[in-house]
């Protein structure tokens, strides 16, 4: 397979650049030029194209013995994809690898700061020179060989990084990379943009309603010091926060104190309140419009809508949003009456199939810690949830009839695994609820909070245990302090902890300081870490391990993911195959790791022809 390596170059100015707009809204923007690309071939010396040569050069060459490496490939693999209509066997993305092996010590991942860390040059800045410029007015202004010799030091750069990477890289993880880079690159999914478009229509409305129920203008609520003035003319104290300045008030919508607001006794503090959170937080109008703008445009299926996803977003090497639109966050319908799931939608004569891992975190956090009783509540289905609310209230509890119980035990089972204290389990507890529109009436209390926490951790004594497990490696092997150590399926050394898949969770500079652990966060600052939080990171990683591995054999059986959201793997499927494509999902969702044989798994597996009706 022929490695070509390959960094564009395009025309952008103040309004129109990746600054401002989406890579969608760029590439298929009519103000797009290529001017030119730098493409290196295995080990042959990078070349320059203009845009008739490139032609050229990509009819020589064969999509199915082609990948395709550069730094950013998202950018770089859409331009081929949409604008080239090349689609390799394989597009790798040197930024994703540097992600997922570098993202513990630098801050920026940018191709010079990659560089710079690898010592193997640093970029130019010749790009800046000819910001505004089309090729013409750069040829004019005689800096075309600067600005070329600037493009192939890129081309080269990545080359570089992609030799030296390489060898601590998962092998299977750069065909991970590429199904991830083609849930943007090659879409499938659609959006209902009638449907989008009314929902736009009345989430605007509704923040007009909002406003007009406290009788203050916008500019009362978005201001934080004005607001913090109304509130004080009804008596409300402003409780204060840490800011990067010093104190500020607590006016975020995940502030405990703006739950207590939402709850006041009097409805206008209430109306107050919403209000506020309502004007501040435009996230669903934002999406709405970014997602009507995006499917706008002129796509071969229109309509379409590319899911673009961060490879190793996060720490833990899951997935996350890209494109500032976080396509792994839609709210559902029962949040605040969005609709956004529902005008995903499948294209005509195909359903989106959506399977889902139950409780896998919980799962995962009892199989690791040994905590039989859970496990096997879990293995014989008998309902973890309903056995704590039982515990926790000492009664019979039926979910479907003791609906508060019930939620109160599903959050205790679900929220409880990582080391979660009484006081933050009730703030969340409450805000679930809300959220999800369960009423927990007078039913749960902070007594009730710190009763659910106590009877949690004694009824599964075995998982604070392996938080002091994790503890005691975090004390010792984590700090350097002993060889590595193998806990349960990953080793924990100094300073990383490596998956089954062979992917590595690093961490920079680790210490111990009167008992207590920490490590450097690539920005600079030292965070802490404890037995529980070390749990968490350990068992998200797992569960990320689990959707990749699941999403490959999948791939394998021809079926090709185009969306995930946590722990969720999303498909189109044609109609006619719909029934058998949901066994084989359903089949392999469940499926235990080699790592893990005794693994009890569960998956929800659902269908329709929008997203939203398939959970």
């Amino acid at each position: 397979m022929n490695l070509v390596f390959l960094d564009f170059e395009t025309f952008y100015d103040t309004k129109y650049s990746l600054r401002s707009m989406t890579v969608p809204e760029y590439v298929l923007d009519d103000r797009f030029e290529m001017q030119i690309v730098a493409v290196a071939v295995n080990d042959a010396p990078a070349q320059l194209f203009e845009e008739r040569e490139f032609r050229k050069f990509l009819a020589t060459q064969d999509p199915n013995e082609t990948a395709t490496i550069s730094h950013n490939a998202l950018f770089d693999s859409s331009i081929l994809a949409w604008r080239y209509n090349f689609i390799p066997k394989l597009s790798l993305d040197t930024l994703g690898m540097s992600r997922c092996l570098l993202g513990h010590e630098l801050s920026s991942l940018s191709l010079n700061s990659v560089a710079e860390c690898l010592g193997i040059g640093t970029k130019g800045d010749t790009v800046q020179r000819v910001k505004g410029m089309h090729l013409e007015d750069i040829k004019a202004a005689g800096l075309v060989d600067a600005f070329g010799d600037y493009c192939v030091n890129d081309t080269e750069l990545c080359r570089s990084i992609f030799r030296i990477l390489l060898p601590a890289f998962p092998p299977a993880q750069l065909r991970m990379m590429d199904r991830v880079i083609r849930c943007a690159t090659q879409p499938r999914l659609l959006i209902d943009r009638e449907g989008l478009g009314t929902h736009l229509f009345r989430v605007k409305s509704d923040k007009e309603e909002l406003l007009k129920a406290c009788g203050l203008d916008k500019g009362h609520l978005l201001s934080t010091e004005k607001f913090q003035a109304e509130l004080e003319a009804r008596g409300i104290k402003v409780e204060m926060k840490d800011g990067t300045n010093g104190q500020i008030p607590a006016f975020a919508k995940t502030d405990p104190f703006m739950v207590t607001l939402e709850e006041h006794d009097d409805p206008e503090v209430q109306a107050l309140a919403a209000a506020r959170l309502g004007v501040r937080s435009t996230l669903e109008e934002k999406r709405a419009e970014k997602l009507l703008a995006i499917s706008a445009l002129p796509w071969a299926q229109p309509a379409s809508m590319p899911i673009p996803l961060r490879y190793a977003g996060a720490h833990t090497h899951r997935l996350s949003g890209e494109w500032k639109i976080n396509m792994q966050n839609l709210p559902r319908a029962t949040t605040a009456g969005s609709k956004l799931r529902q005008c995903v939608v499948a294209p005509p004569g195909c359903s989106i199939v959506v399977c889902d891992l139950g409780q896998i975190e919980a799962r995962l956090v009892a199989w690791q810690a040994g905590a039989k009783t859970l496990l096997e509540q879990f293995a014989n289905k008998l309902d973890p949830y309903a056995r704590l609310a039982e515990s926790i209230f000492g009664y019979k509890v039926d979910r479907k009839v003791q609906i508060a119980e019930g939620f109160v035990g599903k959050s205790g089972i679900l929220g409880l695994g990582y080391g979660l204290g009484k006081d933050n389990f009730y703030i969340k507890t409450l805000a679930a609820a809300r959220g999800q529109k369960v009423d927990l009436g007078k039913l749960f209390t902070a007594d009730v909070a710190e009763r659910t926490v106590n009877t949690y951790r004694k009824d599964n004594k075995q998982i604070p245990r392996f938080w002091e497990r994790l503890s005691e490696a975090l004390a010792s092997p984590f700090c350097g302090k002993s060889a590595a150590e193998q806990v349960g399926p990953v080793e924990i050394g100094e300073g990383y902890v490596t998956l089954p898949d062979g992917l590595v969770l690093q961490y920079g500079e680790p210490r111990t300081s009167k008992g207590q652990t920490s490590y450097k966060h690539p920005y600079g600052y030292r965070k802490k870490l404890w037995g529980g939080a070390f749990c968490e990171n350990i068992t998200q990683a797992l569960a990320g391990q689990l959707i990749r591995d699941t999403w490959l054999r999948l791939d394998e059986l021809g079926y090709r993911a185009v969306w995930q959201v946590h722990d969720e793997l999303i498909f189109v499927v044609p109609d006619t195959e719909l029934e058998e494509a949901k066994q084989i999902i359903h089949a392999e969702m469940v499926r235990r790791p080699t790592w893990a044989p005794d693994l009890p798994l569960s998956a929800d597996i659902g269908s329709g022809k929008n997203y939203g009706a398939c959970k």
